[in-house]
């Protein structure tokens, strides 16, 4: 009897082991699936350097245009000129940009707005530097931001949009809610607004509202240090080096690369191309895999 016992025992124990190796070899069939997946489905990037080493250290200021070129303000308070298709950079002229507080790009001309109000045009094909305001004339203006054909800025907490460069011409938009508007990011028909909690907010051009991204408590943008908006998506590097893509207008985010852009500081789009550069002073091209 004890033997026909032993028999049994052991007859179950193989029968629970094999049940048990079928359900191991099911689930790591399973987890190979997964992961086969999410490596079929996952976007990388590759980073291809645009231009000579060490040509972008400490800038400024970045800006671009609709044809193909960069604009940058570095440690020598010079203004260039990069042709993103071969990569040259040149100087646009001899001026001193020390006192510039913010460039933009405004109707095919560059506009450099100084620390004492005054506001400067600079043409980047002849490099010809003109006087459009005096001193003071700007000078209670802040985070001046061109979305499409208008130039649009705040003052005392509230937001204007310019019909011109003439400071006196302007049309207020909503209240007295921009005191604090944060990392501005836009393209040619829309403005978001990035502040230091990780909140994301589009503003509305027309109204003044502030409509918040991604869920009435999210706070997902922290750590970001650079962004950039691009194909209706929101790229950011954040303070690990990875880098995001918030699709819109959902506010929904993708992890895109761990560590590639970790000496990434400035995120520019250029004629539907996202370029970054870094703190060693490197420009690259971000190459999507996928």
């Amino acid at each position: 009897m004890l033997r026909f016992a032993n028999i049994f025992i052991i007859f179950k124990f193989e029968l629970l082991t094999n049940q048990n190796l079928f359900k191991m070899k099911n689930s790591s069939l399973f987890i190979i699936c997964c992961l086969l997946t999410f490596a079929a489905s996952a976007q990388g990037i590759n980073l291809k350097q645009v231009g000579k080493a060490n040509q972008y250290m400490n800038v400024q200021f970045a800006e671009k245009d609709n044809n193909g070129h960069l604009y940058t303000i570095d440690f020598s308070n010079g203004l260039n000129k990069t042709n993103l298709a071969t990569g040259e950079m040149s100087k646009i002229n001899d001026v001193n940009y020390k006192n510039t507080e913010f460039l933009f790009y405004y109707r095919f001309k560059l506009y450099s707005m100084d620390k004492d109000g005054s506001l400067t045009e600079i043409d980047p094909v002849s490099g010809q530097w003109t006087l459009r305001s005096g001193i003071s004339a700007w000078s209670e203006i802040n985070r001046p931001v061109v979305v499409g054909s208008f130039l649009y800025a705040a003052e005392n907490g509230s937001f204007y949009r310019y019909g011109g460069l003439d400071p006196k011409s302007r049309t207020q938009i909503g209240g007295a809610d921009f005191y604090s508007m944060g990392r501005l990011i836009k393209n040619d028909t829309s403005l978001y607004s990035m502040i230091s909690d990780g909140s994301l907010y589009r503003i509305n051009l027309r109204t003044g509202e502030w409509n918040r991204m991604g869920g009435r408590k999210s706070k997902d943008w922290k750590f970001a240090i650079a962004a950039e908006l691009m194909n209706n998506k929101i790229y950011t590097i954040e303070t690990n080096g990875a880098l995001y893509e918030t699709s819109l207008p959902g506010g929904e985010r993708k992890l895109i690369d761990t560590n590639k852009l970790e000496k990434g500081r400035v995120l520019i789009s250029v004629s539907g191309k996202l370029y970054a550069i870094t703190t060693d002073g490197y420009l690259y091209e971000i190459e999507f895999t996928n």
